[in-house]
């Protein structure tokens, strides 16, 4: 059976949102080796063997440094106050971008470790419940 291209392409992007092919820069052909320049790291990892967190995450956005401090972090994230720091139009609306992607990672991490969490303790209940029933069962003569 042929697929068409436009099938294909739904068949990889169910599995990730962003492949390592859709990040390299616009107008890049087949040879996106020339791309590394020397003394470069050749990368052997790519996205699609990240874990989800990292697979959602929008890798063409520009973003910004993180925050010089603790404090900024915090009147940045939690409260977003960004004028206090003498930051540009522009620096403000690149370290927005990076908190947004940060939030967009910490969720998926959040519910990938609650998941991790729940069946854990669902297995643990489930050996407590077994002890208990070993108890209350009288041994046989």
């Amino acid at each position: 059976e042929q697929m068409s291209p436009a099938s294909m392409m739904d068949e990889a992007f169910a599995i990730s949102p962003v492949t390592t092919t859709t990040i390299l820069p616009h107008g890049a052909d087949d040879s996106w080796v020339d791309i590394i320049k020397p003394g470069m790291p050749v990368v052997r990892r790519f996205i699609e063997d990240e874990e989800a967190e990292w697979r959602e995450l929008d890798y063409q956005i520009e973003v910004g440094i993180p925050p010089k401090s603790f404090c900024s972090f915090i009147r940045q994230y939690d409260w977003n106050m960004f004028t206090v720091d003498g930051m540009t139009q522009k620096e403000i609306e690149e370290r927005k971008n990076l908190l947004n992607q940060f939030r967009k990672w910490k969720k998926r991490k959040r519910k990938t470790f609650n998941i991790v969490v729940t069946e854990r303790a669902r297995r643990e209940m489930a050996d407590q419940e077994e002890e208990k029933n070993k108890k209350r069962t009288p041994p046989s003569k």
